[in-house]
Formats: structure tokens, sequence, C-alpha cells
């Protein structure tokens, strides 16, 4: 990292990272793309991958309710 020279100011720099839990400072470039991969939320838990289909069981329901009373042929 640009700007810590001493050996000091670097074990100080990795310390306060690891007590605010951020990523150490000085690792590379590469590094900082795996962790901002890791943060984001699982594929499993996003609506845009989980429902991605319309609900067909509620649109058949509604569907045959509405047959049942006539609105629908």
């Amino acid at each position: 990292m640009k700007g810590i020279n001493s050996q000091y100011a670097q074990n100080m720099a990795r310390l306060t990272a690891r007590i605010f839990c951020e990523p150490d400072p000085l690792l590379e470039k590469p590094a900082y793309k795996i962790i901002r991969i890791l943060k984001c939320e699982p594929f499993y838990k996003r609506k845009a991958f989980t429902q991605y289909y319309r609900p067909s069981q509620d649109i058949n329901d509604l569907m045959s309710n509405l047959r049942n009373l006539g609105l629908f042929v």
C-alpha cells in the first residue's frame, strides 16, 4: 500500500483492518475482487434467480375460480 513505509505502520494497518473487519490493506488487487464477490448476496437468495417463473399454480387457481363463477370462458 502506498504511504506505508515502516514495518510498524504496516503492522498497525493490518491490525486496524482486523479490528474493523476489513480486508488486509496490503493485499493485491485480485484479492479485493475475490473479497467483493464473496461479500455479495448468494444467488440462491436473490429474487431475480429464485422467482424467475411466474407463479403458475396461483394463476391456475385463479382461472379455475373465475371459470366456476362464470366470469372466464
